[in-house]
């Protein structure tokens, strides 16, 4: 019973901290494109 406790907590950690690395990288990808535009005109 507290083996499953343990692997649901870390999957649910895994996925938080996936989904949380995806979400920096488009932001980042979105904020450099806003720079680029911004520094061209």
């Amino acid at each position: 019973m507290e083996l499953i406790m343990l692997f649901s907590f870390l999957l649910f950690l895994f996925i938080s901290i996936f989904s949380f690395y995806m979400h920096a990288r488009f932001m980042a990808k979105r904020t450099i494109h806003s720079v680029r535009m911004i520094i061209n005109s």
